[in-house]
């Protein structure tokens, strides 16, 4: 690895590690006040809603910020600036449009059908208003990652949003209910969209404007549904048990599962914050066919995101009770077993580094769609089969099973696709790519 590489890769990994522990440590007084002010019952609620909004931004993105950046990154590394006008333009019409579509569609079912009591409705309408924001704004953050902003990028991805929550809730929201929790939600989205649009605007290159643009229509819709069935897929397994408890279970016990999935995905933290960082760099690595560099990159990153996820997980397997005590109070020590599962699941995870977006950023997208899909049908079929006999446990047993699934045949798929091995070292001892 060159001295010039590892130097400024070093230091944007560090940035970028150093955003999303930010983001993770205001995310935490966020759920603290939450869970403070709402209890078990109306975290439930609240986390019940955001699990639903989480599941339908899938089909409002439609996994479109993924192409985005793979396409702004690949077009930039070709300077080919017309396509990169059209590619914009094509993403922003088909995100307002689904966005809205959505939208409208449901507000319909709900004043057709009642998804909670009657007094919790002004939470999904409130919810509802998220979903065409929210959709532009994480669109937007990855194409800063794609025009190699990629530290603009995260720091609107992960950090704005909660320090405009926080903003909100310190100086004039008082979170008296769930409703009142999601209204801040969708007032800092709004807030966040605007800066962005105004960052992109000093931003995006002059090459950008003054061109005519050119469109791959129907190159783009053809990797725009192994896309959305990696998001899909994705976030079912993320949200679905959620979901489910709260059709099987007491509201409190969503409020309980919900905070347990908090604190072991900060065992993760490093993964996503590095994959966030490495992802357009991998577009445009591939599109040159630099492949040794890909693997110095990712054996680099790999060690990083197993050392944080090491250290965090520590911490948490020997001072859960205590953390959980100490942060949302004795109603919530039922977390304590879920946090540990949990935390083995963000391990595995961690250890196998990028594999997805390996897959992902060098047009393998269809291969990580289908094992994903088979990992959320996993997911699902464990989770109808255990919550009821195991409750929130069997719920989180039913997470992780997915996740050990889902990893072992993406690094497979990556070794046979890419000859890359993802891992911190190398376990034939000899250079997988040479």
């Amino acid at each position: 690895m060159s001295p010039g590489f590892n130097k400024s890769f070093f230091t944007g990994n560090f940035v970028s590690v150093t955003y999303d522990a930010i983001s993770q440590i205001l995310g935490l007084v966020w759920i603290v006040l939450l869970t403070k002010s709402l209890g078990p019952e109306g975290y439930g609620v609240y986390g019940y809603a955001m699990a639903v909004l989480t599941i339908i931004l899938v089909f409002s993105e439609a996994g479109l910020p993924m192409l985005v950046m793979r396409e702004v990154a690949s077009a930039q590394s070709k300077a080919d600036w017309g396509l990169l006008r059209g590619l914009v333009f094509r993403s922003i019409q088909v995100a307002l449009f689904l966005s809205i579509f959505i939208y409208i569609f449901g507000l319909t079912i709900l004043n057709s059908f009642d998804l909670l009591q009657s007094n919790h409705n002004a939470t999904f309408y409130y919810m509802l208003l998220i979903i065409p924001i929210a959709t532009l704004y994480k669109l937007i953050t990855y194409l800063f990652s794609g025009l190699q902003y990629r530290l603009t990028g995260r720091f609107l991805d992960v950090v704005l949003r909660p320090i405009l929550v926080l903003i909100l809730v310190f100086t004039s929201l008082e979170l008296t209910s769930p409703q009142a929790a999601i209204l801040v939600q969708l007032l800092s989205a709004a807030v966040a969209l605007f800066i962005s649009v105004f960052v992109l605007k000093h931003l995006i290159p002059r090459n950008f404007f003054g061109i005519e643009a050119k469109y791959k229509n129907k190159e783009w819709l053809k990797s725009l549904l192994p896309f959305t069935f990696i998001s899909a897929s994705t976030i079912l397994s993320t949200q679905t048990d959620l979901i489910m408890i709260a059709w099987i279970l007491p509201m409190e016990d969503v409020g309980i599962y919900r905070t347990a999935v908090h604190l072991s995905t900060m065992a993760s933290f490093g993964l996503i914050a590095i994959n966030g960082f490495i992802a357009p760099r991998i577009a445009f690595l591939y599109a040159q066919k630099n492949m040794q560099e890909m693997q110095e990159m990712v054996t680099f990153s790999a060690k990083l995101i197993t050392a944080i996820a090491t250290l965090i997980s520590l911490v948490f397997i020997f001072m859960g009770e205590m953390i959980i005590k100490l942060l949302f109070g004795g109603d919530f020590i039922e977390g304590v077993s879920v946090l540990n599962i949990l935390i083995f699941g963000q391990v595995f995870n961690a250890f196998f580094g990028s594999v997805g977006f390996l897959l992902n950023m060098t047009n393998n997208e269809s291969y990580s769609a289908r094992i994903l899909l088979f990992s959320t049908v996993i997911n699902i079929g464990l989770n109808i089969i255990m919550i009821p006999v195991y409750g929130i446990e069997g719920a989180a047993y039913a997470s992780v099973v997915s996740v050990i699934f889902w990893n072992i045949f993406l690094y497979k798929a990556v070794v046979s696709k890419l000859k890359i091995n993802p891992f911190f070292f190398n376990i034939s001892r000899k250079n997988i790519y040479e």
